[in-house]
Protein backbone atom coordinates (compact mmCIF):
# COMPACT_ATOMS: atom_id res chain seq x y z
CA UNK A 1 0.00 0.00 0.00
CA UNK A 2 1.32 3.45 -0.91
CA UNK A 3 1.98 5.84 1.91
CA UNK A 4 0.94 9.49 1.80
CA UNK A 5 4.47 10.62 0.95
CA UNK A 6 4.69 8.30 -2.04
CA UNK A 7 1.30 9.43 -3.31
CA UNK A 8 2.44 13.05 -3.08
CA UNK A 9 5.48 12.27 -5.24
CA UNK A 10 3.34 10.39 -7.76
CA UNK A 11 1.00 13.39 -8.01
CA UNK A 12 3.93 15.81 -8.43
CA UNK A 13 5.48 13.56 -11.08
CA UNK A 14 2.19 13.31 -12.99
CA UNK A 15 1.70 17.07 -12.79
CA UNK A 16 5.21 17.65 -14.12
CA UNK A 17 4.68 15.18 -16.95
CA UNK A 18 1.39 16.83 -17.89
CA UNK A 19 2.95 20.31 -17.90
CA UNK A 20 5.90 19.16 -20.02
CA UNK A 21 3.89 17.11 -22.53
CA UNK A 22 1.20 19.76 -23.02
CA UNK A 23 3.76 22.47 -23.69
CA UNK A 24 4.37 23.11 -27.34
CA UNK A 25 7.93 21.79 -27.45
CA UNK A 26 9.87 19.60 -29.83
CA UNK A 27 10.21 15.90 -29.11
CA UNK A 28 13.85 16.29 -28.07
CA UNK A 29 12.97 19.11 -25.66
CA UNK A 30 10.22 16.95 -24.15
CA UNK A 31 12.64 14.05 -23.65
CA UNK A 32 15.27 16.29 -22.02
CA UNK A 33 12.74 17.91 -19.67
CA UNK A 34 11.24 14.55 -18.74
CA UNK A 35 14.72 13.23 -17.91
CA UNK A 36 15.43 16.29 -15.77
CA UNK A 37 12.08 15.82 -14.01
CA UNK A 38 12.86 12.15 -13.37
CA UNK A 39 16.28 13.02 -11.95
CA UNK A 40 14.72 15.66 -9.70
CA UNK A 41 12.20 13.15 -8.41
CA UNK A 42 14.75 10.40 -7.64
CA UNK A 43 17.72 12.46 -6.42
CA UNK A 44 16.93 11.38 -2.87
CA UNK A 45 17.47 7.78 -3.86
CA UNK A 46 20.48 8.33 -6.11
CA UNK A 47 22.46 10.53 -3.72
CA UNK A 48 22.96 7.92 -0.96
CA UNK A 49 23.89 5.30 -3.56
CA UNK A 50 26.51 7.62 -5.05
CA UNK A 51 27.85 8.48 -1.58
CA UNK A 52 28.10 4.79 -0.74
CA UNK A 53 29.98 4.08 -3.97
CA UNK A 54 32.30 7.10 -3.72
CA UNK A 55 32.95 7.29 0.04
CA UNK A 56 33.69 3.61 0.59
CA UNK A 57 34.41 2.96 4.27
CA UNK A 58 33.37 6.48 5.30
CA UNK A 59 29.91 6.08 3.73
CA UNK A 60 28.12 5.38 7.04
CA UNK A 61 29.59 8.50 8.65
CA UNK A 62 28.82 10.72 5.64
CA UNK A 63 25.30 9.33 5.24
CA UNK A 64 24.66 9.80 8.96
CA UNK A 65 25.61 13.48 8.76
CA UNK A 66 23.53 13.91 5.61
CA UNK A 67 20.55 12.32 7.36
CA UNK A 68 20.89 14.66 10.35
CA UNK A 69 21.03 17.69 8.07
CA UNK A 70 18.03 16.53 6.02
CA UNK A 71 15.96 15.92 9.16
CA UNK A 72 16.79 19.44 10.40
CA UNK A 73 16.06 21.06 7.02
CA UNK A 74 13.07 18.92 6.00
CA UNK A 75 10.47 21.68 6.34
CA UNK A 76 12.50 24.13 4.25
CA UNK A 77 13.20 21.54 1.58
CA UNK A 78 9.51 20.65 1.25
CA UNK A 79 8.57 24.36 1.32
CA UNK A 80 10.98 25.20 -1.51
CA UNK A 81 9.86 22.30 -3.71
CA UNK A 82 6.18 23.07 -3.17
CA UNK A 83 6.84 26.77 -3.81
CA UNK A 84 8.53 25.95 -7.12
CA UNK A 85 5.65 23.71 -8.22
CA UNK A 86 3.10 26.24 -6.96
CA UNK A 87 4.67 29.03 -9.02
CA UNK A 88 4.78 26.73 -12.04
CA UNK A 89 1.09 25.85 -11.68
CA UNK A 90 0.10 29.47 -11.06
CA UNK A 91 2.08 30.65 -14.08
CA UNK A 92 0.61 27.93 -16.28
CA UNK A 93 -2.92 28.70 -15.07
CA UNK A 94 -2.62 32.45 -15.57
CA UNK A 95 -1.12 32.00 -19.02
CA UNK A 96 -3.99 29.70 -20.02
CA UNK A 97 -6.53 32.30 -18.89
CA UNK A 98 -4.93 34.90 -21.14
CA UNK A 99 -5.36 37.67 -18.56
CA UNK A 100 -2.09 39.40 -19.32
CA UNK A 101 -2.24 39.06 -23.09
CA UNK A 102 -3.12 42.27 -24.91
Amino acid sequence: MLSLVQIRFVILMLAGVIIITTAELSASQNVILLLILALCMIWGILLPILVYILAGKRANEVLGRMNQWLVKQQRWIVFIFLLIFGVMFLTAGISELGIFQG
